[in-house]
């Protein structure tokens, strides 16, 4: 199986310290080819990180949609940068799609017809890059606040006569960004990207408890494994993962329900796993990229010894 960051297309240092203690790698997308900061560069390099960028080529009318948005950002939404447009007050109550900011900032209707299947695409892969961009922004400012928190500490000790502690192992960790803003629509536009890209057996993990609690309201009958079950070997959970994954319908139906949201006692420790049942992990990202608020919840429909599975890191675990 393929350990999938999930929903998100930036790294935290705070996450990747999370991560690593339970897997060996971890693939992250990418909507564009472009730089990976400092400290991804150096968890690539390490072999932990595996970077996959599922569209290539033909990157200049993205390129231009997203310099459209810089221009905008910084005409209309007291901003500089993507992160402005991606923050602007509309946005925010959801009132637009990326489509159909990408129409307005070109100062065109959108078509009558709707988007095409490239239109989806590439408005999911700028909308991904702007959420991206927010949170590089955010995580690098507060892993600079970290810094000077510990600095100040260190100070502190030293005024006081007392050895220096020395850098403590959260050192530089940041707190969570603001990952509930529009997790709706980075949830379809990562679903949308997904599509693109070629992962047989994939697992979702994620350090946001906002994305399981979300997940959790538009799934039918999700069952959820505690983590005090969850005891893979060091440094790697994909064979007790693989075992979930094709357990039997009755075993997984007589796993806790988790339709009253992710509960701490249960999740309390170490990592947790939420199924869905009977959902191949590709259907469950298939519908999930096209399901509208207010729309059906997603419901079983692959064969039932076919789970998806999202595992559930909490960063403060670190």
């Amino acid at each position: 199986m393929t350990p999938v960051y999930f929903p998100f297309t930036h790294l935290s240092l705070r996450a990747a310290v999370a991560l690593q203690a339970y897997f060996e790698t971890i693939t992250l997308l990418r909507p564009f080819a472009d730089p990976l900061s400092s400290g991804m560069r150096e968890l690539e390099r390490r072999g932990f990180l595996k970077v996959c960028t599922p569209v290539r080529g033909s990157e200049e009318a993205p390129a231009a949609a997203l310099r459209q948005l810089q221009e905008w950002g910084n005409r209309h939404a007291g901003g500089v940068g993507p992160a402005a447009a991606f923050w602007h007050g509309q946005l925010s109550r959801g009132e637009l799609s990326a489509f159909e900011l990408a129409a307005r900032v070109k100062r065109r209707p959108t078509s009558a017809e709707g988007p095409s299947a490239a239109d989806r695409l590439r408005a999911a892969r700028v909308f991904l890059h702007l959420a991206q961009e927010l949170d590089r922004q955010e995580d690098e400012l507060l892993q600079g606040l970290a810094s000077h928190d510990q600095l100040n500490a260190q100070l502190m000790e030293r005024l006081m006569g007392r050895p220096d502690p020395g850098p403590s192992p959260a050192s530089g960790l940041s707190s969570p960004v603001r990952e509930a803003h529009r997790l709706a629509d980075r949830l379809s536009a990562w679903a949308r990207l997904f599509r693109e890209q070629e992962c047989p057996r994939p697992v979702l993990v994620t350090t946001s408890a906002a994305v399981a609690e979300h997940l959790l309201q538009v799934s039918a009958g999700a069952r959820i494994i505690a983590s005090a079950a969850v005891r893979g070997p060091e440094g790697s959970l994909i064979p007790q993962l693989a075992q979930w994954a094709a357990a039997p319908a009755d075993w997984i139906a007589a796993l806790p329900a988790a339709n009253g949201g992710v509960d701490p006692e249960l999740v309390k420790g170490g990592p947790s796993v939420i199924v869905f049942p009977g959902q191949a992990p590709q259907r469950f990202l298939s519908r999930l990229s096209v399901l509208d608020q207010g729309a059906e919840a997603l419901s079983p429909g692959s064969p039932p010894e076919q789970h998806a599975l999202l595992v559930l890191v909490p960063p403060d675990l670190a």
